[in-house]
Parts: C-alpha cells; sequence; structure tokens
C-alpha cells in the first residue's frame, strides 16, 4: 500500500518512526488549521505562527496519538490550545485591518463592496462573543469539527457545544440585526 491509499490514522501510526509520512498529514491539513487560526486572531502573521506552532507540536507528541479518534480532531485539540496559550501571552487588541481581501473572482464592484461590508460584520460579530462561543463556532464552522470532536478539543459536554454554538449564531444573528438596523436609520 503506497501512501497515497493511507488514512490519516495510517499515516499517523507511520509517522512515528518515518517522519516524512507527517508531510503528508501536514499537506493534508495546513489549510485548514491556518483558517482556523486566522478566524480566531484576524491577524496573517499570527495565525502562520501558531499553525507552524500547531504541526511543530503534533509531530513532536505524534507518539501521544491513538488512532482510535480522528487524526484531525487531535489535531484541532493542539491548535486550540496553542491558541489559547496565543491569548494567554498576549493582551493586544485584535486588528481587522490586519485580515486579506478573500479572492472574488467575477464579482462586480458593487457586489465586491458589499460582500465586504458583510465580512467585516461577521469579523466585529465574532470579536463581540465570549471566548467560548467564538472557539465553538469556529471549531464547528471553520475548522468542520463536528459536535463530538468540538466536545473533545474544548474539554465540555456535546450539550454544552451546542448550546454554546445556539447562542454564539444568536449573537452573531442579533448583531447583524442591530447592523441592519443602523442602516436603515441612517438612511
Amino acid at each position: 500500500m503506497n501512501d497515497a491509499n493511507l488514512t490519516d490514522q495510517d499515516l499517523a501510526v507511520k509517522a512515528r518512526r518515518d517522519r516524512s509520512a507527517f508531510i503528508d498529514l501536514y499537506q493534508h491539513h495546513v489549510k485548514r488549521v491556518y483558517g482556523f487560526h486566522l478566524v480566531r486572531t484576524h491577524n496573517d502573521q499570527d495565525a502562520q505562527d501558531l499553525t507552524s506552532e500547531t504541526f511543530l507540536a503534533a509531530m513532536n507528541s505524534i507518539a501521544n496519538y491513538r488512532p482510535k479518534g480522528s487524526f484531525y480532531a487531535w489535531l484541532m485539540g493542539i491548535a486550540y490550545h496553542k491558541l489559547i496559550d496565543h491569548y494567554r501571552q498576549t493582551s493586544t487588541v485584535v486588528s481587522l485591518d490586519n485580515l486579506p481581501d478573500p479572492p472574488a473572482p467575477g464579482l462586480t464592484l458593487e457586489k465586491h463592496a458589499a460582500r465586504q461590508s458583510d465580512l467585516n460584520v461577521m469579523r466585529q460579530a465574532i470579536l463581540t462573543l465570549t471566548p467560548d462561543r467564538a472557539n465553538a463556532i469556529s471549531l464547528r464552522y471553520f475548522a468542520g469539527l463536528n459536535v463530538a470532536e468540538t466536545a473533545r478539543v474544548m474539554e465540555k459536554t456535546p450539550a454544552a457545544v451546542k448550546m454554546l454554538v445556539m447562542r454564539g449564531l444568536q449573537d452573531i444573528r442579533d448583531h447583524f440585526n442591530g447592523v441592519a438596523s443602523e442602516e436603515m436609520n441612517h438612511e
């Protein structure tokens, strides 16, 4: 069986004795780990640094991975803890200006401007959430973990994660409704 046919779990087990197998795991997951960190830090450099720290920690502790669970959930657990450590070490204010514009091929100028406005409102809404709600939403929707995996990463029950996500989404809806009301009042 060549490496192209191996599952993440198989590659992780192989990476214990052959570090080159870890490269495949890195290539498969780096974009999602980076995306998770970018959504939570709103800073490209911090996201890159945290992504590097996540994979370095994963490579150094690959012997602790147990193949009974999802490798990706295990990796996102490391990413989550690296993010928490980052927040503990820094007390800086997050700047929304550091987030690069998303690619928008084929959009008219008006549609692109509307999309940018919506993205800025979404970023602002996420910043207003409690850390637990923001992390639960980020892990569920940006990292793509299911409820059980998110619960393991956050060391909470699945019911608690569902509640955090539900309340976080409601907070985001409320934020959007408030922004929409303000825009209507200015017209």
